[in-house]
């Protein structure tokens, strides 16, 4: 069911994000605390900031490594805009985190499907969106995980060669606050344009920071694996396939993962 857009401009105080910031030392996962207030009827852009997460978790329910050190922080959506746009909301967030790295720091970030980000072809950062409706509300939750200070070599050490940080990129500590309100200042700028109906500038944002397009990869379906080609973005997030079998298909993010493969590498 759709949600009804009100008028043709956005109001001014639904772009203040992080007007509320809540700060904790640790939290389960922010996510988790950022949905118990927005049930209690917390405002848009209200912010959950923890300096480390006990649980926190990525997509499909893995589990996200949540150190000291990293910017971990969820905040509150209440869009009323269409259902289509409202699942370009964690694509939206992955440009920005994406747009803000490569903006204050001149590393170049890269979108992976649906909405990691990428250095050099390792895990910098994620989103995790999470979305309630029922008859008196509807709000949706975007966490943000971003491993800034916090070394990968402090990690578990299967993630050596998947993950990085800004700080293994950049041989210096950053202020953690002042990249959230960067990061929360370039997704309330596309957010605003969403809620006019511009869900274009989500997909042409996507699509210049993604290296996947035209690209071979290995999608995981449950137990199943099989090759394809990323062959486009479509106009609500899902990706557009080839399989080998010639046949198209579209992929939703709750669904599946993937990853690029080489030409000729074994499906493993």
């Amino acid at each position: 069911m759709a949600m009804r857009i009100r008028d043709s401009s956005p109001k001014p105080e639904r772009l203040r994000l992080g007007g509320i910031i809540l700060r904790f030392e640790s939290v389960s996962s922010t996510n988790d605390v950022a949905k118990r207030l927005a049930r209690r009827g917390a405002p848009e852009g209200t912010v959950i900031l923890a300096k480390t997460q006990k649980h926190g978790r990525g997509r499909r329910g893995k589990g996200w490594c949540s150190p000291m050190g990293g910017l971990w922080f969820s905040i509150v959506l209440r869009p009323e805009v269409t259902k289509s746009s409202v699942s370009l909301l964690p694509l939206a967030a992955g440009v920005s985190i994406a747009r803000t790295i490569r903006r204050l720091f001149h590393l170049e970030a890269m979108l992976k499907w649906p909405n990691d980000v990428t250095i050099c072809g390792r895990k910098v950062a994620g989103v995790l969106a999470e979305t309630s409706t029922d008859a008196n509300d509807c709000h949706m939750i975007i966490g943000f995980g971003v491993n800034v200070n916090n070394s990968v070599g402090s990690m578990a050490a299967e993630l050596e060669d998947k993950a990085t940080s800004i700080l293994d990129e950049m041989k210096s500590n950053v202020n953690v606050d002042w990249l959230m309100r960067e990061i929360l200042n370039d997704f309330a700028s596309i957010y605003a344009k969403m809620l006019t109906g511009d869900s274009a500038t989500v997909i042409t944002g996507w699509k210049r920071l993604s290296d996947m397009l035209k690209q071979p990869i290995l999608v995981q379906e449950g137990e199943r694996s099989f090759r394809a080609v990323a062959l486009d973005l479509d106009f609500d997030g899902a990706l557009i396939i080839q399989a080998q079998d010639r046949t198209i298909r579209r992929l939703l993010s709750g669904d599946v993962s993937v990853r690029r493969v080489k030409y000729g590498a074994a499906a493993s």
